[in-house]
Order: structure tokens, then C-alpha cells, then sequence
């Protein structure tokens, strides 16, 4: 690929290329690796990167185990999640604690 693609516009194009019948179809392995080394910024791109995960695994793992890599990547954007809220929540209780005294 020549020039760097989006992960939105990768998605875009892998959606419409399995649209096509396969002989009509071009190789879409550079967009699928664009897809999977994506880090999650919300639950809906998880949800598609998820999906591509799926998608590639109906015909066996990836020799170059980005499938692994991005259900990988998808816990750790998962647990921070987890760690922000727990943060907020400690914060808040912190603020609430000072305001009252």
C-alpha cells in the first residue's frame, strides 16, 4: 500500500471488497493488518476489530498472529478503561472528602 490508510478508511474498503465475488475481489491483507494493529479508541471500534478477528479466523489463525495481537491489544484498552474509572471514582470520593471538611 503506498500510502498510509485510516482505520476508518480500511474498514470501509474491506467492507466493500467482500461485497465482490472473489475472483473480482483484490488482496486485502494490507488492509486487514491496518484493521488489527488498530488500538481501540470506543467500544464500536473494538466491535469491528473484533469482527475482522472473526472474519480471518473461519480460515485458520494468521501465520503473522495479528489476530492474537489485537484480541491482545482489545484486553489492555479494556483493563485501562477500568483503571481511568477507578481513578475518576477515587477523585471524585478525594474532592468529595476535602469539599466536606
Amino acid at each position: 500500500m503506498a500510502r498510509k490508510i485510516s482505520f476508518d478508511d480500511a474498514v470501509k474498503l474491506l467492507r466493500e471488497l467482500r461485497t465482490l465475488p472473489e475472483e473480482e475481489a483484490q488482496d486485502t491483507d494490507d488492509l486487514e493488518k491496518v484493521v488489527l494493529r488498530h488500538t481501540p479508541r470506543h467500544w464500536e471500534e473494538s466491535a469491528i476489530i473484533l469482527d475482522e478477528v472473526a472474519y480471518n479466523l473461519q480460515a485458520g489463525p494468521r501465520c503473522d498472529g495479528l489476530d492474537i495481537a489485537a484480541v491482545n491489544r482489545i484486553g489492555y484498552w479494556l483493563r485501562q478503561i477500568g483503571v481511568d474509572q477507578k481513578m475518576k471514582a477515587a477523585m471524585a470520593a478525594h474532592n468529595a472528602h476535602h469539599q466536606a471538611a
